[in-house]
């Protein structure tokens, strides 16, 4: 009879939102990694299918001219920051995911869909 081996308690193992910033948890529930917002707080965060993450800022706050969409690896980086919408708008909820994109709302009324893979409009 062969022991598995136990799990390592420093490996990453979930994300969470802690005080407006990303934060990937080791075992223990401590911080192993965190992102701090580009301007406001985060307020949500989509895993993709190959190990990135779509995240979203809270509207409040953020830079003119700056999107409050972007998208992070898995050692949570920035990869991309979304084509802020045409008449100055931010993204709001909800955010949906499909097919090598992603659907947002605005805070203009609009709705739009962003390439996954660059974060222009799809």
């Amino acid at each position: 009879m062969s022991k598995l081996p136990l799990p390592d308690p420093e490996a990453t193992d979930s994300l969470a939102i802690i005080d407006g910033a990303l934060c990937r948890l080791n075992r223990r529930g401590k911080v192993a990694r965190r992102h701090a917002p580009l301007g406001s707080a985060i307020v949500e965060f989509r895993p993709l299918a190959d190990g990135r993450l779509l995240v979203r800022e809270r509207p409040a706050d953020m830079l003119p001219g700056f999107a409050n969409l972007y998208c992070l690896d898995a050692d949570l980086r920035q990869v991309w920051l979304a084509e802020p919408p045409a008449d100055g708008a931010l993204f709001t909820e909800p955010m949906s995911l499909d097919a090598g994109s992603a659907t947002c709302g605005t805070t203009s009324g609009h709705t739009l869909r962003l390439d996954l893979a660059s974060g222009r409009r799809a």
